[in-house]
């Protein structure tokens, strides 16, 4: 069924440990469920993964557009019997980075942009269950927009949108690197620690020749993090900085700037969301650059020195490049 903004899927879910529409009704199947155990009778083994501590059943959704790929993948609280959710006609949203802060959910859908006129493929899962259909989206009639010029906005708009997330990502690594190279630092100290013995400091010179290579490596390690911190700072200002710092020329700035630019509007890209869309390119290009040479000098040899102590961890995911902009 389509709507202008919204697609509404309903399906039907049958299995027995769903939890029921009907609030009085779950509300004793969770006290016939709860005596059954108490009896000692074993519940199946559905009923045994106690859906409470998890959090409600949910369905998985998974839409796919003409060519097979997957624009929007989401999930939604289930109930058994009749069960209604809207998808809104957007794809996935676009990354953000990833500094180990716990972000604030949202009651909505997270979405990108909005997906094309067309048919879609999509599949609902559900424990080992899974059921498929097609959802057919036709043009706003309200939009006065050529079929041309509606492409070519979704492909600026998806375009501006990897290149942010080739920022977003390469943020992400930096954040779990140094996470990674502290964990390895404290396994360090410990060793050093433990060979100098109970009434020696490990780092106050007087470590021997045992303890050496790991001191060589927390100074390196330190010095790595110093580096990692300022490749971030030429990225993007981190949450924590102090002051009002200008953020106009680093490379997120400038890709949020020409994504928002972008969907501004509903009209066909004007030659200055484009121009703006090309800085972004040229200057996440130059960050990226200097990402990928810190990474395979820096971090690479950081890892060496980790792995010649066994210590472990840091992992090598590679350089990050901006995808290929033809599509």
């Amino acid at each position: 069924e389509n709507r202008p903004y919204g697609a509404l899927i309903t399906f039907s879910a049958n299995q027995s440990d769903l939890p029921h529409p009907d609030e009085e009704t779950e509300r004793a199947r969770k006290e016939r469920k709860r005596a059954e155990e108490r009896a000692g009778e074993k519940p199946d083994e559905k009923a045994d993964e106690k859906p409470d501590e998890k959090g409600p059943p949910k369905v998985k959704v998974e839409i796919r557009d003409e060519s097979g790929e997957l624009v929007r993948t989401f999930e939604q609280p289930v109930k058994l019997g009749l069960n209604r959710i809207v998808w809104n006609l957007r794809r996935d949203p676009f990354e953000r980075p990833d500094t180990g802060r716990p972000q604030e959910e949202s009651p909505f859908q997270p979405s990108g942009v909005q997906i094309l006129p067309g048919a879609y493929t999509l599949q609902l899962t559900l424990g080992d269950s899974e059921a498929t259909g097609t959802i057919r989206v036709l043009p706003d009639p309200r939009e006065q927009l050529s079929a041309a010029d509606r492409l070519a906005k979704y492909e600026a708009v998806l375009r501006a949108g990897e290149v942010r997330d080739a920022v977003a990502e390469a943020i992400t690594r930096i954040y779990r690197t140094r996470k990674d190279v502290d964990v390895v630092l404290d396994k360090a100290r410990q060793i050093m620690k433990e060979a100098a013995g109970p009434s020696t400091d490990a780092e106050d010179g007087s470590a021997d020749a045992e303890t050496d290579p790991y001191k060589e490596l927390v100074s390196a390690g330190e010095d790595l993090k110093k580096a990692l911190s300022e490749l971030e700072r030429q990225l993007w200002v981190p949450p924590d900085t102090k002051g009002i710092p200008s953020s106009q020329d680093k490379p997120w700035s400038q890709a949020s700037r020409a994504l928002f630019g972008l969907g501004s509007s509903f009209d066909a890209p004007t030659p200055a969301q484009l121009t703006y869309l090309r800085f972004a390119e040229e200057s996440v290009q130059k960050g990226l650059a200097e990402f990928n040479r810190v990474y395979a000098e820096d971090v690479s040899a950081f890892r060496e020195r980790v792995d010649e102590l066994q210590i472990g961890l840091l992992e090598d995911a590679g350089p990050i490049h901006v995808p290929d902009g033809e599509r």
